[in-house]
């Protein structure tokens, strides 16, 4: 489906819910309200948005995010509802219980996880996340043992993991694609953002890191040996090539991460009007997020879904 600057837009991120099992800083730094039950989408409202997305309006790719998706009630009925209808389906989660829903994703349909891990150091890990880092450890290690592909995603941090070689170690010993993600700041970050935040292309350059290749947004280098992928959406903006939404899990419809405006969509999901509605909505999807500009989101990474 195409939006206002023939952009085809194919891919949704869903947040299943808003709650965490941890607090890194980057992402939801402050206490929000907690939502009601209520509020939230339902499963079988997620099931059908999906298939909405998928039959109705040709989306392709779907990645349920949070929050944290694993401690939401009914993830694998949702995870088994969208790999029915969906021929590329994925989740982001921080590891901590996927010892646990390894396997049980993988019987759904699930292919491979990406994982969130800043850093391989216990104690950074605790003061950037607030959790145990064998947790999430354990975690990779089952999601492997169960034939899952794994990618890892580290958000990149000045004092965190400037130095990527122990990731990038950690990587390759469970066969998991490193992925370096620019900070992107929000209005509720932007202190924390003015401390860590680095330009990932500036910082590749200083360690002198050979390009070895592009996947999509992802730009590959190869350093000291090793392979590491780096995501830089401010240094080097992709928004000509963006193909996403998100919806969050009250069934708030983002065109945009950045975008001011975000459209109510929990009405539309299961009626047949949803396509249509879909096609106006997506006509308003701005050119560019405007981080340059200083158009920071309001709303809280956590809130939105990763």
């Amino acid at each position: 489906m195409l939006d206002g600057y023939g952009r085809n837009i194919r891919y949704a991120r869903i947040s299943v819910t808003d709650l965490c099992n941890l607090k890194c800083r980057y992402c939801k730094p402050r206490p929000v309200p907690k939502l009601r039950h209520e509020d939230l989408l339902s499963v079988d409202e997620i099931i059908t948005l999906g298939t909405d997305l998928c039959n109705k309006a040709g989306f392709t790719k779907i990645r349920l995010t949070g929050g944290e998706p694993l401690v939401r009630k009914g993830i694998v009925p949702i995870v088994r509802g969208i790999c029915a209808v969906c021929p590329d389906v994925g989740i982001t989660t921080n590891g901590i219980l996927l010892a646990t829903y390894a396997e049980e994703l993988r019987d759904a349909g699930i292919r491979r996880v990406n994982v969130s891990l800043d850093t391989t150091d216990e104690n950074v890990y605790r003061a950037v996340t607030g959790g145990d880092l064998r947790s999430a450890l354990a975690g990779i290690e089952a999601a492997r043992a169960a034939g899952l592909g794994l990618k890892l995603n580290a958000v990149l941090q000045r004092g965190v993991n400037d130095d990527p070689l122990p990731l990038m170690e950690y990587a390759e010993s469970v066969g998991a694609e490193l992925r370096m993600i620019e900070m992107m700041p929000f209005a509720s970050t932007l202190r924390y953002a003015g401390e860590r935040a680095l330009n990932a292309e500036e910082w590749a350059r200083s360690l002198g890191m050979e390009p070895s290749g592009v996947d999509g947004k992802v730009r590959k280098y190869s350093y000291r040996g090793h392979e590491i992928g780096i995501i830089a959406a401010l240094s080097r903006n992709f928004c000509a090539e963006c193909n996403r939404i998100r919806i969050t899990c009250t069934g708030m419809l983002l065109p945009c991460l950045h975008g001011a405006q975000a459209y109510p969509l929990r009405d539309r999901i299961g009626t047949e009007d949803f396509k249509e509605y879909l096609r106006y909505v997506l006509a308003l999807k701005p050119s560019s997020h405007g981080l340059g500009e200083g158009n920071y989101q309001k709303i809280d990474m956590g809130s939105i879904g990763g």
